[in-house]
């Protein structure tokens, strides 16, 4: 189950990336991400928490936090990033 779930984030990440919906990243984005690929998850929201609240709105950001809470089995938080970026960021018309 957790594979699929992992699945479907990775393949609406690589929709948004071809979408362009992530053209500037957030402070501070690139070393939260770095925590992430060392799968150092707490470490990597610690540094998302950090600029949140001025960049709420970051689809970059939000789904590095879905993919930390999925890979914590925090469904219910990856899965509220993940609809704000598809409510807010439509794919299709």
């Amino acid at each position: 189950m957790l594979y699929r779930k992992s699945f479907a984030f990775a393949i609406l990440s690589v929709i948004l990336l071809a979408e362009g919906l992530l053209a500037q990243d957030p402070p501070r984005y690139d070393e939260a991400l770095k925590f992430y690929q060392a799968g150092r998850y707490e470490e990597s929201l610690t540094v998302i928490r950090a600029v949140f609240d001025d960049y709420r709105g970051s689809v970059p950001l939000r789904l590095l936090a879905a993919n930390n809470y999925l890979r914590l089995g925090n469904f219910e938080s990856a899965r509220a990033h993940m609809s704000f970026c598809i409510k807010e960021n439509p794919i299709l018309p």
